[in-house]
């Protein structure tokens, strides 16, 4: 892809796309695309119009909730962490979390409904909450903000917040960032350093500033050392086999397939903030990895009921997509090989927990985690499981300590 074709079909899609509300404030977006084999930033969209009174680069600066984008880090952690397979089981149930002062809290899904017993890989296509939360129980905070920074490059690890609306993403991110992260994700796993500019010449051709090179020699060093992979292949492999459900049979359906019509392989995550201010995709196919987000700049000011990632944002993944291609008069690339095959890399067991896709055993932080074989699976399907029977099994809890000490979960029918 080429950054002049990528640019013009990200700006075209976004003066569009931010003219379409009713409201006299001006809505803002985002846009980064980036190549994940070589971290060229292809396409920046820095808002809805560049002017004297709009040269806020919110690609870059702005750091906003992703909402259930954020999700990618919670199974993305659960699947390194040996917890799940891409099927194990997840309780889709209401319940409601205790604080050490008393306060409550009720996480609920987008459609206010409960769907009992899922697989894995549907409650992400389908964003359900409650299994994000109850995900973000099983494994604990810390390998959450561990995964998360390493594929969103934060240095500071205090940006994520040790807290369960973690899991629906209420700690702040940029565009770039999850453009980055989703990037890794494509590049099964290595790293990639996005850049804008490979490098410059005088007038008379002399290359004075090569960052390209640079960049090329860092990547090659932690090859060598054996530092460029940032999650393990296997862990991108299911990952991103998960995200392809969101534009398959999820949340990006209708925006990616129904709306734009795009037709070649994807994988993406939707995302949206309670209060309608936020709204992202994020996702790649085998050539460009992209992050899309739409909201006000100020924070507070909704965009209306309705306006969710799937509803606004995806569309312009599908559009961005379908454009480039039908222009060049080029068929989308696929995931699978020449021979037509989407093998998993080694490492991966591919009948493990309920039938999926999990990691082999291995090291994690140090410690020894087996493949995962839990019992708990969608067998039944719509039928909702006692969520205290579930959490004593899965975290080897007594009766008597269930419900004991701070942020403990209740059976919401109690």
């Amino acid at each position: 892809l080429t950054p002049a074709d990528n640019e013009e079909a990200a700006i075209e899609i976004f003066r569009r796309d931010t003219t379409g509300f009713s409201t006299n404030l001006e809505v803002q977006g985002a846009f980064v695309g980036i190549e994940p084999r070589t971290g060229y930033i292809t396409a920046m969209v820095g808002g809805a119009d560049f002017s004297p009174q709009n040269q806020f680069n919110r690609a870059v600066l702005a750091r906003r909730q992703p909402g259930s984008a954020f999700k990618i880090f919670i199974y993305g952690a659960a699947l390194e962490n040996r917890n799940y397979s891409s099927n194990t089981g997840v309780n889709d149930a209401p319940f409601f979390t205790i604080d050490a002062v008393g306060g409550t809290w009720a996480p609920g899904n987008y459609d206010q409904g409960f769907k009992g017993m899922v697989p894995a890989t549907t409650a992400f296509a389908l964003s359900l909450n409650t299994c994000a939360v109850q995900t973000y129980y099983r494994l604990g905070h810390e390998p959450i903000i561990d995964f998360a920074t390493r594929l969103l490059k934060i240095r500071n690890k205090n940006r994520l917040h040790a807290d369960p609306a973690l899991a629906l993403g209420s700690s702040e991110v940029t565009p770039l960032e999850m453009a980055t992260a989703v990037a890794i994700i494509a590049n099964q796993g290595r790293d990639v350093i996005p850049f804008p500019v490979r490098y410059v010449t005088d007038q008379s051709g002399r290359v004075i500033y090569n960052q390209e090179s640079r960049i090329r020699a860092v990547i090659a060093q932690k090859t060598r050392n054996k530092q460029i992979q940032v999650i393990e292949p296997g862990t991108a492999y299911i990952l991103r086999k998960m995200m392809q459900s969101v534009v398959d049979h999820g949340t990006a359906t209708m925006g990616v397939r129904d709306n734009a019509h795009f037709r070649g392989e994807a994988a993406a995550k939707t995302g949206t903030t309670s209060s309608w201010s936020d709204a992202w995709i994020v996702g790649f196919n085998p050539d460009t990895a992209i992050s899309v987000w739409f909201g006000f700049d100020k924070s507070s000011i909704t965009m209306g009921p309705g306006q969710a990632g799937g509803h606004i944002a995806s569309p312009v993944m599908g559009y961005f997509y379908k454009r480039y291609y039908e222009e060049k008069k080029e068929t989308p690339p696929s995931f699978k090989d020449r021979n037509g095959q989407d093998l998993p890399p080694a490492g991966v067991v591919e009948k493990a927990a309920c039938g999926g896709l999990a990691l082999e055993g291995g090291f994690v932080r140090g410690k020894y985690r087996p493949t995962p074989y839990s019992t708990e699976c969608a067998s039944d399907a719509g039928r909702i499981y006692d969520q205290r029977e579930l959490l004593m099994k899965e975290l080897g809890i007594t009766p008597e300590e269930l419900g004991v000490g701070k942020g403990h979960i209740r059976f919401k029918q109690e």
